[in-house]
């Protein structure tokens, strides 16, 4: 875990977020890319998100975020 992380930048490329990926982290806004088409179970959880921005098309899979 990585407590400190505020800021992250996707690739767009990226298709999947793997589970737990920025649980307990510090980022308070999120992007996500077109591409993103699975996100995995906790990927967000306990962060001090504020804002999330979807621009994903084909989402086909959310876990519990």
């Amino acid at each position: 875990m990585c407590k400190n992380l505020n800021k992250v930048t996707f690739s767009k490329s990226l298709t999947m977020i793997p589970e737990y990926a920025f649980a307990g982290t510090a980022l308070t806004q999120i992007d996500l890319p077109e591409n993103i088409k699975r996100i995995q179970k906790g990927c967000f959880e306990m962060c001090a998100l504020q804002t999330v921005i979807v621009r994903c098309k084909k989402m086909t899979s959310y876990g519990m975020c």
